[in-house]
């Protein structure tokens, strides 16, 4: 794999769905994509002029709070949002400025309340999350973590790639057929990773051994398997049968479907739609897939010495706040201490002890931090340890994470223009963030959080133009299926 930075002037475009005015007139953006956190935010600063396409009083005609709108990079779909603030102001100087911030449409899937009438038990998955999102009028559509991926790392407009065809579905009611339960669909029980592999040094170079043709002989035979796996992957998360009955009076939508999807194993998020709906991501992270993208800071005597070092900034986190060292799991009981050993499931953290998880930074033994929880649906031991087994799960998702900034919004990769995203890996490499022995953080990683920014800086040459990325090890995203 060749990894190289690409020209960091990029196109960026925010179009208003009700008119479909494309604004130009941009001083600056952010831009946040998070798998993690929901409701992925934007800012576009928007300045006076007089003589663009959208001058100052067309700005004033056509911004509305409550808009939808489309973001692009490069002609790829990045966030489907709505404007939630508008703010005017001038500076002593007369020089006028606009401020439209928003989210993306999870946003109002976050604030705002599902129907408690309706009813979701027994339907597909797909079917049951496109009736909880109704409740806020938001066209819905689901796709896998592949075909997401696909549709925000590629640049320039195109047709629709097989993978996103075979996956993604059309906005409309599908009665629901029977259907093989979570068991037999084989995904009841955890997928068993490794977490913190370490790998060879990154090599920049071309392989030499590869004529042209078997590199594309190579890429072939991986687009077959990835629209295969895609298939595969599509049917099994939209067929499940969902056992969750109907949301109680006052919870969020995107708190219920939320729940519904955790209890299968997987998780949600948000992917970009050309259509103005919200395209909900119900899928594992794939973290399987080979590394897309490379961040390298690699310094000599504290010299950058190595012409591909592309990381400006880069921090390594190591946190135990808000991580059990065990989490104790009651059944059936409102006081721990009035129940049989019988009616209680202990589920250890071992991972605070894996060096390979923690790269040394742990205190041994570590500090007791104990939780204690009440189980509202467990009836048996197992269901209790996979609830415990979740609590961990999710409080070390953010135990090590590395955060860097470099320019642009993508990388070359074989020759290729990919802009950056989430829920693809990358390979790192800081000798900064070097273990207790003196070595490198090197190895590859998921990438959860994507913040695009742009500034207009006079004779930069384009260096206003950043992205900071936030990357976990391989499998500290996980989940934990109690739906059985």
């Amino acid at each position: 794999m060749t990894v190289e930075a690409f020209n960091t002037e990029h196109t960026v475009a925010l179009t208003l769905a009700s008119s479909g005015l494309e604004l130009d007139v941009w001083d600056e953006y952010v831009i946040t994509l998070d798998m993690l956190s929901p409701g992925a935010s934007f800012t576009f600063a928007l300045w006076y002029s007089r003589d663009r396409a959208t001058a100052w009083e067309v700005l004033r005609r056509s911004v509305k709070v409550g808009d939808s709108v489309v973001l692009s990079i490069d002609g790829a779909p990045q966030l489907n949002g709505r404007i939630d603030t508008i703010e005017t102001d001038a500076d002593g100087h007369g020089a006028r400025m606009m401020t439209v911030t928003g989210r993306d449409l999870a946003g109002v899937a976050l604030d705002f309340d599902a129907d408690p009438t309706i009813n979701v038990v027994g339907l597909r998955l797909e079917d049951a999350l496109r009736r909880v999102f109704a409740s806020v009028n938001v066209p819905f559509r689901m796709t896998t973590a592949d075909a997401a991926r696909e549709v925000t790392t590629k640049r320039a407009s195109r047709r629709t790639t097989a993978v996103e065809a075979a996956v993604t579905s059309p906005p409309v009611l599908i009665p629901p057929p029977t259907q093989p339960s979570i068991v037999a669909l084989g995904i009841a029980s955890p997928l068993g990773r490794l977490v913190g592999i370490r790998v060879d040094p990154i090599s920049l170079t071309p392989i030499e051994d590869l004529t042209a043709a078997g590199r594309a002989a190579q890429r072939s035979a991986a687009a077959e398997a990835s629209r295969i796996r895609a298939r595969l992957r599509a049917a099994r998360n939209k067929s499940v049968i969902v056992d969750e009955a109907h949301p109680k009076p006052g919870e969020r939508v995107w708190h219920f479907a939320e729940a519904i999807v955790c209890r299968l194993g997987m998780r949600l998020w948000v992917a970009p739609d050309a259509a103005n709906g919200v395209t909900v991501v119900a899928d594992r992270p794939d973290d399987s897939q080979e590394p897309t993208f490379a961040f390298n800071r690699v310094l000599t005597d504290g010299v950058n010495t190595s012409p591909s070092n592309n990381v400006l900034k880069g921090k390594e986190s190591i946190s135990i706040r808000g991580v059990p060292t065990s989490v104790s799991v009651y059944t059936n009981t409102s006081r721990g201490d009035t129940t049989a050993g019988r009616s209680r499931a202990i589920v250890q953290n071992t991972r605070l002890a894996d060096d390979v998880v923690t790269r040394g930074f742990v205190l041994r033994p570590t500090p007791l931090q104990p939780r204690y929880i009440r189980s509202e649906r467990s009836r048996v031991p197992q269901r209790s340890e996979q609830e415990g087994e979740r609590i961990i799960t999710d409080a070390m998702a953010s135990f090590r994470t590395y955060t860097a900034t470099v320019r642009g919004h993508g990388q070359r990769v074989d020759g290729v223009d990919r802009l950056f995203a989430i829920n693809t890996t990358a390979r790192v490499v800081d000798s900064v963030c070097s273990d207790p022995d003196g070595n490198a953080l090197d190895e590859v990683m998921l990438m959860t959080r994507v913040e695009f920014r742009r500034a207009r800086v006079a004779g930069t040459g384009g260096s206003g133009t950043q992205t900071t990325v936030n990357l976990v090890p391989l499998g500290a995203i996980d989940l934990t299926p109690t739906q059985t």
